[in-house]
């Protein structure tokens, strides 16, 4: 069963986002009001990452650029930071064509509203890379609408039902429920676990929760023979990164 690792997308299908300019692109959106939304409060957690980067290649300059999913674990409101947990290949894709990170643009959205231009943005930059998971954090300026989700204090359960919040395709805020299947270790993702949620390019960094709304995964990759597999961390994994980027002690 191949895993591949996501979150590479096309210059034009970001920039729809960064410029607002692609008029036949509408996101999946929703609004306050909804009584649903509000009984579910890892919407106001979850972010649609995106980032833009410039390459010259023999004097002819290419832009590259990369789209993932994320959820705020933590908020300094001295600092009017929102510190978002997302995926390590997202946040190096600048590196692999040698570009600087401080030079690549970062970008958080929230969206508040079912219009297409009805969202926050935020400003953001690469604050934590870890060096054994494909997990990252980004800090983005601003902590307006944002609630950083709880973590849970137990490992999931086979069987257990999750649910996961992120941007597939750039269709953001979308929602699925599924199912804890399995253990897995392999190339993509060493102590991990498979699960029955939909996922497709874009739902890197997407957070998996539990019934009591408490973090317990990251969506890191997807089976693509069959997209309702999808592989998310552990939340040992978790737990790692964010003592080890001090964010749980900030």
């Amino acid at each position: 069963m191949p895993i591949y690792p996501m979150a590479r997308f096309t210059f034009i299908a970001i920039l729809c986002i960064i410029l607002q300019s692609c008029s036949h692109f509408v996101l999946q959106t929703i609004t306050d009001s909804d009584d649903k939304i509000k009984s579910d409060v890892v919407y106001n957690s979850t972010a649609l990452l995106a980032t833009s980067f410039g390459i010259d290649r023999e004097e002819n300059s290419e832009i590259k650029a990369a789209s993932a999913s994320g959820v705020v674990v933590k908020i300094d409101y001295e600092k009017n930071i929102s510190y978002i947990l997302t995926v390590r290949h997202f946040c190096i894709a600048p590196a692999e064509y040698d570009i600087k990170l401080d030079d690549a643009k970062f970008v958080a959205y929230r969206q508040i509203g079912l219009a297409n231009d009805d969202y926050e943005t935020y400003n953001a930059f690469v604050f934590y890379v870890d060096e054994i998971y494909d997990l990252c954090i980004i800090a983005a300026i601003g902590t307006n609408g944002f609630v950083p989700i709880s973590v849970s204090s137990k490992d999931i359960q086979l069987g257990e039902h999750v649910t996961a919040i992120g941007g597939p395709n750039l269709i953001y805020p979308a929602k699925f429920d599924g199912y804890v299947i399995i253990d897995y270790s392999g190339k993509v993702c060493n102590k991990c676990i498979v699960i029955g949620v939909p996922s497709s390019e874009g739902s890197s960094g997407s957070p998996v929760y539990n019934d009591n709304h408490e973090l317990v995964g990251i969506i890191v990759a997807v089976n693509r023979d069959n997209n309702n597999i999808t592989i998310m961390t552990s939340l040992s994994a978790i737990k790692s990164v964010l003592k080890k980027s001090l964010v749980l002690n900030q």
